[in-house]
């Protein structure tokens, strides 16, 4: 099994099991939607997210033999939001050493009040080099295209401070009116410095969003869990094997899906000269770790 880094996980801390997204994965609803995929590719629901077990998360991300986790979080979960103190997330970093990676979600528009304060404490004055934007999703308590010039300011401080920004486009469940993919290369051309990870893979976006990573270097893709379940995976393994295999990033989406599945997932798809690069390579780079 190669060493990874997960480009998005979002463990059963304190407080984050509480969030929306670790109740969902014991509804009925996405036990059907599992099961939709599994005849595909071999995915289940983690134990350890239907226990809200820290122990036997930390026991799962070493039998899939990831090394380290980045977490994209939100100040707010869910609709109704459930609004909790980001911070937490540093003290499970302190815990847990060299495991894990912080990243604060920033909404300026829908949370402004948060996000100067966790924007000063977290990044500028704290340890976080990457912020987690989401303006165009149905979550955000006011969905914003992502091109909004608002945003700009906070793009600009990002691009100067070389803090990164992993920005979730598109999924399953949002709509593509806020976050289409002329609008990110509206904000790849104003800030040419800027660096950016598409989290869940931009889908269904995918070509779009695709050859926007061919004509920037400083902006990549983790499909993460949709590298392999969805109608259209077949370009992101395309991309990895082949012209954007500096480019590609692994995340399993946990809790949505095992870390260890979606390990193998890659592992199917892709060819076993360019993994390293996929898993670990590629996220070591975007994240400032070499």
């Amino acid at each position: 099994m190669t060493k990874a880094i997960d480009m998005r996980v979002r463990p059963p801390y304190k407080k984050m099991r509480e969030a929306t997204i670790l109740r969902h994965v014991a509804t009925e609803g996405h036990r059907r939607d599992i099961e939709k995929i599994n005849h595909q590719i071999p995915v289940s629901i983690p134990v350890s997210a239907l226990a809200g077990d820290m122990d036997l998360f930390m026991a799962e991300m070493k039998d899939a033999d990831i090394e380290i986790g980045v977490m994209p979080l939100r100040v707010y979960s869910g609709l109704p939001h459930v609004f909790y103190d980001q911070t937490e997330i540093l003290e499970l970093c302190n815990k847990y050493p060299g495991k894990f990676i912080a990243v604060p979600q920033i909404d300026p528009i829908g949370l402004p009040e948060y996000a100067e304060r966790d924007f000063n404490r977290m990044v500028q004055h704290g340890p976080c080099n990457t912020i987690y934007m989401e303006a165009g999703q149905r979550v955000s308590p006011i969905p914003t295209d992502i091109d909004d010039e608002r945003l700009f300011p906070w793009y600009e401080k990002c691009q100067n401070l070389d803090v990164r920004i992993i920005m979730q486009v598109g999924s399953c469940r949002n709509t593509t009116v806020h976050n289409r993919a002329e609008m990110m290369e509206h904000i790849l051309n104003t800030f040419p410095k800027l660096k950016i990870c598409a989290s869940h893979g931009a889908w269904p976006m995918t070509l779009d969003y695709l050859r926007l990573a061919l004509a920037s270097s400083n902006f990549v893709i983790s499909p993460d869990w949709y590298f392999g379940i969805v109608p259209g995976s077949r370009d992101y393994q395309d991309a990895a094997n082949g012209w954007l295999q500096d480019s590609i990033l692994f995340g399993s989406s946990y809790p949505l899906c095992d870390m260890k599945n979606a390990v193998n997932m890659y592992e199917k798809f892709v060819s076993p000269d360019v993994l390293p690069k996929i898993m670990y390579e590629n996220a070591a780079k975007f994240m400032g770790l070499r």
